[in-house]
Formats: structure tokens, sequence, C-alpha cells
């Protein structure tokens, strides 16, 4: 539970129960999921509004973009200055100087539960401000620094990224407030534990959302509206974030093992499906998430 309360405001631990605490104090998860220093081209897909699968903070630490998050005016982002881009957001931008401005990404998951996503529970800035952007910055050479010293030591670099990511997770949730309907999304959440604890269990083989609805003695319609409410996505959507989760852990842990291996291991026996999945989820292929870590 300390970890939790050192990390989230007294206004977002206050809207829960103490036994919702208890739980997530002990479940609480934060990573960095890929992460890149990019020149941008001179044209930055000014003309479509792309999707992201997870959420990321996008700090330009040369030259300048605008972007426009759907439904938004535009809004102009100067050199040193971080964004905090939503999962689910759709967002275009601009190059307002190219061949110099320089973006420093990361992509971000967070967990309660094995399955509140915790910045889902909150209203957050698309712009962060300079105090908390400077905190962005030195969080980012950080990170750098330990991608430049992982290769001595293989523990202490993967305990340093998590170390970062929760102060990463840390700048977000202290820019940001509590949604009004979090405290019943988390409500809604613990009457799908028995669903969830399932799903964990057998994510590899198919569910049927009628199998998941006998567990809370539901409709199969109940319990597919009822997961979306709670969750934000459907059954099927939630199995396969379990298995790319899966996937991450066997990309890390067997460097040897093969692809095809490690997809049909996550619950995908055609490998090159998998590999689109995997890319659309986290932004890289398989191969190069793993060389990132083992190089």
């Amino acid at each position: 539970m300390d970890k939790v309360i050192d990390l989230m405001s007294d206004s977002i631990i206050s809207a829960f129960n103490t036994k919702f605490m208890e739980l997530a104090g002990r479940s609480l998860e934060v990573e960095i999921i890929g992460h890149s220093r990019t020149l941008l081209e001179p044209i930055h897909c000014p003309d479509y509004f792309a999707s992201r699968e997870i959420a990321g903070v996008n700090q330009y630490v040369n030259g300048s973009i605008e972007y426009e998050i759907r439904g938004r005016r535009p809004e102009t982002v100067s050199s040193g200055m971080a964004i905090i881009l939503p999962a689910g957001t759709m967002m275009r931008s601009r190059n307002m100087n190219p061949g110099r401005t320089i973006s420093v990404w990361h992509n971000i998951r967070c967990s309660i539960l094995d399955s509140i996503d915790p910045l889902s529970l909150l209203d957050m800035p698309a712009l962060l401000s300079v105090s908390d952007s400077r905190k962005v910055g030195e969080i980012n050479r950080e990170i750098a620094k330990a991608e430049a010293e992982k290769g001595s030591s293989f523990i202490r670099y993967v305990a340093r990224r998590h170390e970062l990511a929760a102060q990463l997770f840390s700048v977000i949730v202290g820019a940001s407030s509590l949604k009004p309907e979090a405290g019943l999304l988390v409500r809604r959440t613990e009457r799908l534990l028995p669903v969830l604890d399932h799903i964990r269990r057998n994510f590899t083989r198919q569910i049927t959302t009628r199998e998941l609805a006998e567990r809370i003695s539901l409709s199969p319609p109940q319990l597919f509206n009822l997961f979306r409410e709670a969750m934000g996505m459907s059954p099927g959507k939630y199995v396969q974030m379990q298995r790319m989760r899966r996937a991450q852990e066997l990309l890390l842990m067997e460097s040897d093992m093969r692809i095809c291996e490690i997809a049909e291991k996550s619950g995908y026996p055609d490998q090159f499906h998998f590999s689109r999945l995997f890319k659309k989820s986290f932004g890289v292929s398989p191969e190069l998430f793993r060389q990132q870590f083992h190089g």
C-alpha cells in the first residue's frame, strides 16, 4: 500500500475504500514499453489522426510541433515541453521546424489488480507544465543513461527502468485530477474480479463470452456491457492484452526462443498475425523489442 501512497495523490486515494487500496498496493505495476529519441521527418502525419493503443509521454527537446487531439483545437509545443497521450487518443501533428525537431517518447503501461489502468481514472492535461516537463526531461536523461549502461548488469538495468517508470507515472498523476466516475469504475471492476482471474489462467486458449458470464451469473450480453463499462474494452480485447503481456515476458526471459514458439505459447498459432498485433500494441516488432533489452 505504501507504494501506491507514494505515487498517487491524496485526492485519488480518498476516493477508494481501504480494501481496494490494500489490493492496489500489492498489485500496482508501472513499466515503460518502447522508447525512442527521434529526429522527426519534415512532414509528420499532418493529414490524418493516428490512434494510440497505449499511453505515452512525448517531450520535444529541439524545435517545435503543432499537435491536435481530435475534438480539441490545435496547440503548439515548443522545445523542452512535454505532452501526455492517453491510450485511445486520436492525434495528428505537424513539424514546425523540419530537420531540427527531436522527439523523446515513451510508452507507459500501468495496471492495478492486473486489470484497472489507473491512468484511465484520471483527467490528464494534454500539455504538461514547465516544471513537470523539466522533470520528464530529467527522467529521459536517466533512462538514456540506464540504456547506455545496461550491458554491465541486466538485473540492475531492469530494476532501474521500473524505478524510472514509477517516477514518470508520478509526474502524470501529480498533474492530473480524478475523473468523477472513477469510483463507479472501480466498483464495476471489483465485480469482474472472478472473470479477470479466469481469463488470466486460461488466456492461451479460446474463451467464450458465455463461459465468462457464468462466472458471475450474468447473461453474455450483460457481461459484455459490464466489461466494456468497467474496462473500456471488450472481453476479447482484454484477452489479447493478456496474451501480449505474456509475449513480452517470454521475449525478455527467453532470448533464444524462436518468435513462432513465443507466439504459440502466448495463444497465437499464426506467427505473422502475432507479429502484426504486437507491433500495433507496442510500436515495435517482437524482434526489435527483444533486441532493445538483450542487445
